[in-house]
């Protein structure tokens, strides 16, 4: 079974506000992450203490949201995406996307995973996966009115 994710959080002083930084390693491509979320107490009021209170909840909610990522020792399809997604890496996400495309997604469901604002960018990058697809439907057209 796959060991729950574990994240370290600091406390530190970024533009006059306390933050929280996390630290772990990401299971699916072995790098390290380091998510932060700003607190919105100001270091000037003397609210170290009070940061110092809510570190500990926002640790289990990063470690949950982590964790609901992972089933036993084999992640689905989907949630190693999700995971991979955490990484930023522009070719993990490219892969995603061509790979929903040859299971049959349509453009605007692949164009999420590599971040297009704009679906012509899909539909640019992926044509060649998107021609396969239309190809694969001609034939099973085909065999329908073969019949």
């Amino acid at each position: 079974m796959t060991s729950p994710i574990e994240v370290n959080v600091t406390l530190y002083e970024r533009n006059g506000v306390w933050t929280a930084r996390g630290d772990y390693i990401n299971p699916v491509t072995g790098k390290r992450c380091r998510p932060s979320k700003s607190l919105n107490l100001k270091v000037a009021d003397n609210t170290k203490r009070k940061a110092q209170r809510i570190l500990p909840e926002i640790k289990a909610q990063w470690e949950q949201e982590l964790n609901a990522n992972i089933v036993g020792d084999n992640p689905t399809f989907g949630q190693s995406v999700r995971l991979w997604l955490e990484a930023k890496s522009k070719s993990l996400r490219r892969t995603a996307a061509s790979l929903l495309i040859a299971k049959g997604a349509t453009a605007q469901q692949a164009q999420e995973f590599p971040g297009h604002e704009d679906i012509t960018t899909t539909m640019n990058i992926y044509t060649r996966c998107f021609n396969e697809t239309k190809k694969h439907t001609s034939e099973i057209m085909n065999s329908i009115y073969a019949d």
